[in-house]
């Protein structure tokens, strides 16, 4: 019975430990000016999502 434990709680330590965290997505809408496009305002943002552990922030522009 101890050694079924044992194992038991070998496998459920490795999978907690493997598990990997997503991050959460979030989808922004940039409206703006002359002054968004030529401080590339979206680019910083992405790039201060790119250093977050929890926010992924994905940005397209055309």
């Amino acid at each position: 019975m101890e050694k079924l434990f044992s194992i038991i709680f070998l496998f459920t330590f490795s999978i907690n430990v493997n598990a990997q965290v997503e991050k959460d997505t979030l989808k922004v809408l940039f409206v703006g000016n002359s002054f968004t496009y030529y401080y590339n305002l979206p680019q910083v943002v992405k790039a201060m999502s790119n250093n977050s552990e929890t926010i992924y922030i994905d940005s397209y522009h055309s």
